[in-house]
């Protein structure tokens, strides 16, 4: 079979606008598999404050074409009126229309304070003694003044009056190591002073049960390189972050 002069003629004509539309398709392709753009997260304040200077780091090093905004706020963010396309989040899920990966081990809250100031006041051995301690707040938390226990059979919560409230669980750190009293802050915050002895946990017995760790996105359709990226580097770094034992 040949072609035709018309056909040879055709040919001729269209061939530059065949090779301009399967370069133009492998471009795409191209860009659909490499990190590139602009990526929004979100994580809570002081878990962005201990993790994503790493992370971060990491992934510009690793994709320098995509332009990153970062938010730590312990607000909770709307990813799809906000136009957000990542966040890190402790707690159950609360939201239907968000996919969710659960990144490394659930996180612990637990009730800490310093050898002397337990030297001082004494070991609480039960909740309810709390209200006779002086106690560390987080302010901008959504119940300050209320500690959540897991009870026999049923949660149960303590009001407490707190001597200070501060909206930074490393002040709060400070505090309670300079024997100000008790504070109750997931246990990743107290990781380290509890290693070198100045901190110590108590009513362990009746701590909650863990909260899990999640990223989560609004669609598991067409998710951007960039972020697939970024799930990655999350995945991989909490599976053993810097300050676990």
């Amino acid at each position: 079979m040949t072609l035709t002069d018309i056909g040879a003629s055709y040919l001729r004509e269209v061939a530059p606008a065949i090779t301009a539309l399967r370069d133009a398709e492998a471009l795409v392709g191209e860009l659909q598999s490499h990190p590139s753009g602009r990526l929004r997260m979100t994580t809570p304040f002081e878990l962005g404050q201990s993790a994503l200077g790493d992370v971060l780091s990491d992934y510009a090093s690793r994709y320098p074409e995509v332009r990153v905004e970062a938010d730590c706020t312990d607000r909770r963010v709307n990813l799809v009126e906000e136009g957000y396309d990542l966040a890190v989040r402790i707690g159950p899920m609360d939201d239907s229309r968000l996919v969710a990966r659960k990144l490394g081990e659930p996180h612990r809250v637990g009730v800490f304070a310093s050898p002397g100031y337990l030297q001082r006041h004494g070991v609480p051995a039960r909740p309810p003694e709390l209200v006779k301690h002086r106690c560390l707040a987080m302010a901008g938390q959504l119940t300050p003044t209320t500690w959540t226990f897991q009870g026999a059979r049923r949660a149960a919560s303590v009001s407490i009056a707190p001597c200070i409230s501060v909206n930074s669980f490393r002040v709060l750190v400070a505090l309670a190591k300079a024997d100000q009293g008790l504070v109750r802050m997931p246990r990743i915050h107290a990781t380290a002073a509890l290693s070198e002895g100045t901190l110590v946990e108590v009513l362990q017995r009746f701590a909650p049960p863990p909260q899990p760790l999640y990223a989560v996105y609004p669609s598991a359709r067409n998710v951007s390189p960039a972020v697939r990226a970024m799930l990655q580097l999350l995945t991989d770094y909490f599976k053993q972050p810097p300050w676990s034992p």
